[in-house]
């Protein structure tokens, strides 16, 4: 089966959070810096070739510590 007991649940949002807040620093110093060039602009929130590589790297760090888990928690 492909569920967590709690405790493994806990550690994966956990690690889940933290392994978000470099994406987030990448993205908002992206767009702080796209508006303090050419000012304020709804595009420049669109997710930079930068940002959209940190979001692939956090979704395979995701899911690697979801794998992890899983195995521990069978072993």
């Amino acid at each position: 089966m492909l569920k967590l007991d709690q405790s493994k649940l806990k550690k994966f949002l956990n690690n889940t959070l933290l392994f978000l807040a470099p994406v987030l620093v990448i993205y908002l110093g992206a767009v702080i810096v796209l508006i303090t060039q050419h000012g304020f602009s709804w595009d420049l929130f669109v997710p930079s070739t930068l940002t959209q590589g940190a979001m692939v790297l956090y979704l395979l760090n995701v899911s690697v510590d979801y794998l992890k888990k899983l195995k521990s928690q069978t072993v």
